[in-house]
């Protein structure tokens, strides 16, 4: 009883240290915790958590799967796994199986269905993705991240309006939810309203000023004409951070050059992936008519970018079908009245 009663102190000491967020003395104290009680499964998971907050996968990877090894049917831990592994380079699929694993123990459980979300996604199966969120929606439609789960999974199949919705929902039920508050900033910003989606992510840098997403959506901003609506604090992190790539070739931001697109290319982009195509490829095959008919009239560089453009186009497009139809691998709800994608 002497070693439980240390233990339990030290657990409630490292959760409040963690809404703190003061991931660093969470992690002594849950530390304390195992050391009182070295068989307490949760104390292993608490302190695998803090862990991975501090950016340490493989000792958080280490402590969990030693809490694993105590408690094996512990459906928190193994979500714990599966948030570990998705911070592992090649790892996803991992991931996919463990949050399937606390799914499986727990299946009303909606916190697995979001880990499973996060983890159907860095696998390729949005699909899957969205389903598991509105499952975890379904379970509890009044918790903030669920609805957040499911805009970022909406994000990803470029449904912009419908990740707006989700976002909204998220932000009414949370306003403090940084990262809700970032995906509904990120689904503005591509409805082509920048200027409020700058507002929301100075807003959400605000309630979370560690979280390196959020910078890096407003460092992207700041190369756009939205720009201009910027606070000076957010005008300086973007000048700062040029300054401090500018000499240093590994911390370029060679985003900056993947992201390029020209005009034709960006206003592509805000139209279904079907339709694009079909407006790519009639233009495409237009102008070559043309240039091949009179090769006075019609520039051939036109030819050349818009040809470049369709297999993006069309792997954009099978990506839209795929969410729409998806294959025999993706996952989806074992019940038939859970399952509300079409």
């Amino acid at each position: 009883m002497s070693d439980v009663e240390p233990s339990a102190r030290a657990l409630a000491e490292g959760a409040a240290l963690i809404e703190m967020g003061r991931p660093a003395d969470a992690a002594a104290a849950f530390a304390r915790a195992v050391a009182s009680d070295p068989g307490n499964a949760r104390a292993l998971t608490e302190l695998a958590l803090a862990e991975l907050k501090l950016g340490d996968p493989a000792q958080a990877r280490a402590t969990i799967e030693r809490a694993l090894a105590i408690d094996a049917e512990s459906d928190q831990a193994y979500r714990v796994l599966a948030r570990t592994l998705l911070a592992v380079p090649g790892a996803h699929d991992e991931a996919r199986a463990a949050a399937l694993k606390s799914v499986g123990l727990v299946p009303e459980g909606f916190r697995g269905y979001i880990i499973l979300s996060e983890a159907l996604l860095a696998c390729g199966d949005t699909a899957g993705a969205i389903q598991a969120a509105q499952r975890s929606i379904r379970l509890a439609p009044e918790d903030s991240a669920t609805h957040a789960t499911l805009a970022l999974a909406l994000l990803r199949s470029e449904q912009w309006a419908a990740a707006e919705a989700s976002g909204r929902e998220a932000v009414r039920l949370d306003p403090e939810n940084a990262g809700a508050l970032n995906n509904l900033a990120v689904a503005v910003q591509r409805r082509g309203r920048g200027g409020e989606a700058v507002a929301m992510f100075e807003q959400a840098s605000r309630i979370n000023p560690r979280n390196d997403t959020i910078h890096k959506n407003i460092r992207r901003i700041g190369r756009t004409r939205a720009a201009r609506g910027l606070s000076p604090p957010a005008r300086a992190l973007v000048a700062d951070e040029r300054r401090a790539r500018r000499y240093d070739p590994r911390r370029w931001d060679w985003s900056r050059i993947r992201g390029f697109r020209p005009f034709w290319w960006i206003l592509l982009k805000r139209v279904e992936a079907p339709k694009a195509l079909a407006i790519n490829a009639v233009v495409f095959g237009l102008l070559l008519y043309s240039a091949l008919a009179s090769p006075e009239g019609v520039s051939w560089v036109w030819v050349v970018l818009l040809g470049s453009a369709l297999p993006f186009s069309g792997i954009r497009a099978w990506r839209w079908w795929r969410i729409r139809h998806p294959s025999a691998s993706s996952w989806r709800p074992t019940d038939v009245d859970d399952q509300t994608w079409r």
